[in-house]
């Protein structure tokens, strides 16, 4: 019967542990300069694809027909010459409105005494 406590005793054909014919594992390597790298560069490419998708579906969403060049000479409105001329004439006018209201924003007189 065996105590249970103290450590099993080595049979004489086991090499034991401390003896000069068994050799210990090598320590663990260090990390190089490309071990270190490879995830910044992983992450820099990453980045960069995600801000080039960013862009191009930016500005993709946000231009119309006329910004990539798609106009065609079927696409524009033909307009009678009275029609051009009334288009004309609201133009003028909403030019005249917008001035005016300018006009009297930067005119001090018709600013409140405080």
């Amino acid at each position: 019967m065996t105590n249970p406590f103290y450590p099993k005793e080595p049979r004489r054909d086991e090499p034991r542990p401390d003896s000069p014919g068994r050799s210990a594992p090598p320590p663990p390597k260090r990390p190089t300069n490309a071990d270190r790298v490879w995830p910044w560069a992983l992450g820099g490419i990453v980045i960069g694809v995600l801000v080039v998708v960013s862009v191009v579906v930016v500005a993709t969403v946000n231009d119309g027909d006329e910004s990539l060049g798609l106009v065609t000479t079927t696409s524009r409105a033909v307009l009678s010459p009275a029609q051009s001329e009334r288009s004309r004439q609201a133009v003028d006018a909403e030019r005249a409105r917008i001035d005016a209201i300018n006009a009297a924003k930067f005119d001090r007189s018709t600013y409140e005494v405080i």
